[in-house]
């Protein structure tokens, strides 16, 4: 494909932990990997000596520059620092988060001998900027449109801000969707097919098209930072989502927090 050539729409899953991208082409679904060929990239933003590094490269040198390595922007962006949940998270990042004069969260660091402070839908759109590079380089075309998914609890505040963030990085957002709701798209292209077979492998043994009306799927998707959970009603060939819930306090990140003693 040649460089340049507009290319088609791609679906990222901005997580708390790892952020991944695929597009569809009419068939089947492409899963994008990052700059260094693994499926999903670490949602990390770091400033260094050498730059601004992010995903892998920040995530693998965090240890070495943990007040200067910024994750879980997922969880600041769209808040008010005086929230609940920013006051709790404080504790356990090694980055600091102040407040501005609006009550607005900013993240400072010192970098290049000078301090800096950074809003979250500054930060994100470093990760969505370099989705947007592997995706062309993998592709060979240029990307302009996306659908991202956020957490089914997130309020217009928080959407508006990560829209916000993927407008900034240059693309021009299709459309957000709830992510345990994404994951249920899957299933509605050709769903009497890819219901009875789901049903197959459950139940072992063989289901035909003709035994499936209405299905109501439950989805869980348990990530390390948030907890999405959606009912689905699959019909021939529609997708409802009945109901929706979640916490982005209730993932894999939060059981280690959990599990560790701090003062």
């Amino acid at each position: 494909m040649e460089q340049g050539r507009k290319g088609p729409a791609i679906g990222i899953d901005l997580g708390t932990a790892y952020t991944r991208v695929a597009l569809f082409d009419g068939r089947s679904f492409q899963m994008i990997p990052d700059d260094h060929g693994n499926p999903a990239m670490p949602s990390y933003v770091a400033f260094t000596d050498s730059g601004v590094l992010v995903g892998a490269a920040a995530k693998n040198q965090a240890m070495q520059n943990p007040t200067n390595t910024i994750f879980d922007v997922i969880r600041l962006i769209g808040r008010r620092y005086s929230h609940p949940s920013i006051r709790n998270d404080i504790r356990l990042w090694p980055f600091k988060v102040i407040a501005s004069q609006n009550d607005s969260v900013l993240v400072e660091i010192s970098w290049e001998g000078k301090l800096w402070q950074f809003t979250p839908v500054e930060i994100c759109p470093m990760i969505l900027t370099q989705i947007k590079m592997n995706t062309e380089k993998n592709l060979g075309v240029t990307i302009a449109d996306a659908v991202i998914t956020v957490p089914v609890c997130f309020n217009y505040e928080q959407r508006k801000a990560i829209k916000e963030a993927g407008m900034i990085a240059g693309f021009n957002v299709m459309q957000l969707v709830s992510a345990s709701s994404a994951s249920a798209l899957f299933y509605s292209s050709d769903s009497q097919s890819k219901i009875s077979s789901l049903l197959t492998n459950i139940f072992a043994r063989s289901i035909s098209k003709s035994e499936v009306e209405d299905y109501n799927l439950f989805i869980f998707d348990l990530g390390a930072g948030t907890l999405d959970v959606s009912l689905i009603t699959l019909q021939k060939d529609v997708c409802i989502v009945r109901a929706t819930a979640g916490n982005v306090h209730l993932g894999g990140s939060d059981f280690d927090n959990n599990m560790v003693v701090t003062k």
